[in-house]
């Protein structure tokens, strides 16, 4: 169950990008093809995002455990809670990325977070 979260979402964006809300066209045998297909990229990308992510918090948990604390100390809480958030946004772009094009591990990563920074600086709706 651990290593089938990842692909499981590609499969659904797949599936949604193919069929649309139109669910009666979704095929159990189509799923578990793209299933398979997805379960070493979406893995690598899910495991690189949470490893990020679980980085980031424990050094919001150092962070918070530091004895006179500062404003400063303040100020870079809250822009490790803004990373956090961001390196999560970040894995939904990649996984709309890799469901959408074909991209190497590399390119899918920098892309991610490109997408999340021109999307905060456009000042625009939504990025899908």
């Amino acid at each position: 169950m651990v290593f089938g979260i990842a692909p499981a979402s590609a499969t659904l964006m797949s599936l949604f990008a193919e069929n649309g809300y139109s669910y009666r066209a979704y095929r159990f045998k189509e799923a578990w093809a793209l299933f398979k297909s997805n379960f070493v990229k979406s893995n690598l990308s899910f495991y690189t995002f949470i490893g990020i992510d679980l980085i980031l918090i424990y050094g919001l948990y150092l962070m918070i455990q530091l004895p006179n604390q500062t404003i400063i100390h303040l100020a870079a809480t809250f822009l490790n809670i803004f990373l956090v958030a961001l390196v999560f946004l970040a894995y939904t772009v990649s996984l709309k990325l890799q469901v959408y094009f074909e991209l190497s591990y590399k390119n899918t990563l920098k892309l991610a977070f490109i997408g999340i920074y021109e999307f905060i600086s456009s000042g625009q709706g939504s990025p899908w």
